[in-house]
């Protein structure tokens, strides 16, 4: 339960690099779109969360995970 709560206390949820076929994963995205929390997908290929039609569901894209992570830090400043 005391991940949920860390759910709670989020702005969003962003989904890295795994299509959500193993309920430990997916569930944290169904528990976010229960409450409405923004969900943001970068994974190659359809996921769980899509196939679900989840509403919560703000951004998805099919691109290479650590090139995108890589511009993420980069504009963060954090590289």
């Amino acid at each position: 339960m005391f991940m949920f709560l860390q759910v709670d206390s989020c702005d969003g949820v962003l989904v890295v690099g795994t299509s959500l076929e193993v309920f430990s994963a997916y569930r944290f995205v169904e528990y976010a779109n229960k409450r409405s929390i923004p969900i943001a997908i970068v994974n190659y290929g359809e996921t769980r969360a899509e196939r679900s039609k989840l509403s919560s569901i703000v951004y998805k894209s099919d691109s290479n995970c650590a090139v995108l992570m890589k511009q993420v830090l980069a504009a963060l400043q954090l590289s």
